[in-house]
């Protein structure tokens, strides 16, 4: 029967471990672990302050960069994407000849360019001051792709991605769209009456907004003016296609889970020129902006509170097991002293008590010596 009660005692998780009292304490402490346990304390401080850094500040996030490819492109509204100013520059001498218009196949609007405002032309850097921008010889006309739903084209969606089209229309040409009339009743009377003619060698300039990513940012999206440029002549047409790419921001910036905060922005991309030969006095340029088919997709996501205390308990587990270890080693040896000491303190406490037997003195003696043999046990 006793074989199979110890067999049993075998699997008993409930025991209780005996524990040798020192000093009437359960542990045995010296100054030496009080020193490493206040080194730990600090050291723990440090790595909450250190590790915590990017976590309190929101800095220094993980970035995971996706390029795809839409199965089916997307058709985005002017509200579904940060705003973009496109700047057409070209000399002056088209005033009263051509027109610069705009022509969105999506909703199949057909409207002139607007001459850019000139504070704005200031803030980009493309004129010095009001009265450089008064005495320029070229003409700045602005605007902007939010006025413009961008996504599957109406007419063959596809082939082709819901194109803006810039166009320099010939003054007096015909054309039924009413908003042409103004600018046809103040062309320039001699330019209709000689039927030859020309203008050639015509600078035109391109300026668009390319988006680089910094990820330490709260803005990530870091844009920067940039342009392209030609010189337009009459005996050719220029088709100049600049596809417009989405780049999407996933920001996680949740304390402890996903808190996902998104943002949409149209990236230029590489813009193809091709020259076409045509036979006339007037040079044509013809600029599309369309949507690509692919796109870039930013998943940033910074540190959480249980990667915090990951780090720092990862840490302080090889901080604290250095530390056990050397303590441990030191500790046995203060354990054997102390043992020793105490034992030494009752033997020579027994001595000095039978010594006053052999001295007869006096019982009160005697009792405080039998006391002090009972503290030390």
């Amino acid at each position: 029967m006793s074989k199979l009660e110890n067999t049993i005692k075998m699997f008993d998780i409930y025991g209780s471990y005996f524990n040798l009292r020192i000093n009437n304490q359960a542990k045995f402490k010296s100054v030496l672990g009080g020193l490493f346990s206040v080194i730990t304390m600090a050291i723990f401080l440090f790595c909450i302050f250190n590790f915590g850094h990017d976590f309190y500040n929101k800095v220094n996030p993980k970035v995971v960069t996706k390029n795809g490819f839409y199965q089916t492109v997307p058709v985005l509204s002017g509200n579904d994407y940060e705003n973009k100013t496109v700047v057409l520059m070209t000399g002056n001498s088209i005033k009263g000849k051509f027109l610069p218009s705009i022509f969105s196949l999506q909703n199949s609007t057909f409207s002139p360019l607007h001459h850019c405002d000139e504070n704005f032309l200031i803030q980009q850097g493309l004129v010095q001051s009001k009265e450089d921008y008064e005495k320029s010889i070229f003409l700045f006309y602005c605007f902007q792709l939010n006025d413009y739903p961008m996504g599957a084209g109406t007419l063959d969606p596809s082939s082709i991605y819901s194109p803006i089209i810039i166009q320099l229309i010939q003054c007096g040409s015909f054309d039924p769209v009413m908003l042409l009339n103004e600018f046809n009743s103040t062309c320039d009377k001699e330019f209709l009456n000689d039927p030859n003619s020309t203008l050639t060698d015509l600078p035109f300039y391109v300026f668009y907004e390319k988006v680089g990513f910094n990820p330490d940012s709260v803005n990530p999206f870091i844009k920067k003016l940039t342009y392209l440029s030609f010189t337009l002549t009459s005996d050719k047409i220029s088709i100049i296609d600049i596809p417009l790419v989405t780049t999407v921001l996933m920001d996680d910036r949740g304390i402890m889970s996903s808190d996902i905060m998104n943002s949409t922005i149209l990236n230029s991309g590489s813009y193809n020129l091709n020259q076409i030969p045509q036979i006339m006095n007037f040079p044509e340029v013809v600029l599309r902006f369309t949507l690509a088919d692919d796109n870039i997709i930013y998943m940033r996501s910074y540190e959480k509170l249980q990667d915090l205390m990951a780090s720092v308990g990862g840490f302080m587990k090889l901080i604290f097991t250095a530390l056990n270890i050397l303590n441990f080693i030191i500790r046995a040896y203060l354990i054997d002293m102390h043992i020793i000491d105490t034992l030494f303190r009752k033997e020579e406490a027994e001595s000095d008590f039978y010594q006053s037997l052999k001295e007869n003195v006096s019982i009160d003696t005697i009792k405080s010596s039998i006391y002090y043999i009972y503290f030390i046990y």
